[in-house]
């Protein structure tokens, strides 16, 4: 990642003399900013497999769990959130279901939201709904949430027999993958080895033929 970085910063520095009167210079210039890009996406997957080192698995009794019931579109909307429903439209009445559990092998006794990954940190809802075509159509939404009652009724029943989950906590939040994007960091990685030997290559030609 070092070399990768070093390489870069050459050439964004001499940018000008390596694209100078090249039929090729914008082939180069895509493949340095895919090259970028992929720098970018690789720290992210990094970042997140870093963290994954350190998430530690337990076991959580489910609380309580909430979700949307036909009469929430009309009585109730807190268990809806934004989402899409084409180009330029926005709903009101994506499905939002939460999840709420205490972890056995803590000593207190804390009600906390889990959510589905730790890098969905950001999520409010357990399970959600953020695309949603034909939203706005009212026989959709009674269609979709009747789905999802029967979708979540394992959860119910995992609550009622007081069966409890396999899940991962990190920081304080409670998560039910753990999803370390291991494979997805190294195909990355060598993704930028390959492009950097690329551009390397293409570099020293570029400087003999000066």
């Amino acid at each position: 990642m070092t070399i990768a970085i070093i390489t870069t910063l050459y050439i964004l520095r001499n940018i000008d003399l390596i694209m100078v009167s090249d039929d090729n210079s914008c082939k180069f210039f895509t493949l340095i900013v895919g090259f970028l890009a992929l720098i970018c996406v690789t720290t992210q997957y990094a970042v997140i497999y870093g963290n994954s080192l350190n998430y530690e698995e337990t076991n959580c009794n489910i609380i309580s769990v909430e979700y949307p019931v036909i009469d929430s579109i009309i009585n109730n909307t807190d268990h809806f959130i934004k989402c899409s429903c084409g180009r330029r439209c926005t709903s009101t009445l994506g499905i939002c279901n939460k999840i709420y559990v205490n972890d056995i092998n803590s000593a207190t006794n804390t009600k906390n939201l889990l959510i589905e990954t730790y890098s969905s940190i950001q999520q409010l809802c357990t399970f959600s709904e953020t695309s949603c075509p034909d939203a706005e159509n009212f026989e959709n939404r009674r269609y979709k949430i009747t789905k999802n009652i029967e979708r979540m009724k394992i959860y119910e029943d995992y609550k009622n027999n007081n069966v409890s989950l396999k899940c991962y906590h990190y920081n304080n939040v409670y998560f039910m993958n753990n999803n370390n994007y291991l494979k997805e960091t190294i195909i990355c990685s060598v993704l930028i080895g390959i492009s950097l030997l690329f551009i390397i290559i293409i570099l020293i030609a570029k400087c003999k033929g000066m």
